[in-house]
């Protein structure tokens, strides 16, 4: 048996080729979607890989805080710091120990920019 084709009409070719028309505009639109929804999967994980980092880094600074504060909290640490600022306790003496005097090595330098600055005037007073 052999059996013979229909003829399609035209509206069923016009039918058929409305489907796949519609067909490809769906695979296009998911796709489509798909790329953007990708694009902002690799976004999203960038950031957060950002603000994970800087998460670190304050919980680091917090614990530098946390630490310093606790020294802070100490007597010692005061007692230094006063220090510092020249003070000393009832009974004590202060003794300054003076560093070697650094000796004007900048004078010659000195006297260079002032002979080109004076030439530069007595220059720029003769072009007047």
């Amino acid at each position: 048996m052999i059996r013979k084709k229909k003829k399609k009409t035209k509206k069923e070719k016009f039918s058929n080729l409305v489907s796949l028309f519609t067909s490809f505009l769906l695979i296009f639109f998911l796709a489509f979607s798909n790329f953007k929804i990708a694009k902002s999967k690799t976004e999203l994980k960038n950031r957060l890989r950002n603000l994970t980092t800087q998460l670190n880094q304050i919980e680091e600074k917090n614990k530098e805080l946390k630490k310093k504060i606790g020294q802070a909290e100490k007597e010692s640490f005061w007692e230094e710091k006063i220090r510092e600022e020249g003070y000393v306790k009832e009974g004590e003496e202060m003794i300054v120990i003076k560093g070697p005097q650094k000796t004007k090595e900048s004078t010659p330098e000195k006297n260079r920019w002032q002979k080109f600055l004076e030439s530069l005037k007595n220059f720029l007073e003769k072009q007047e």
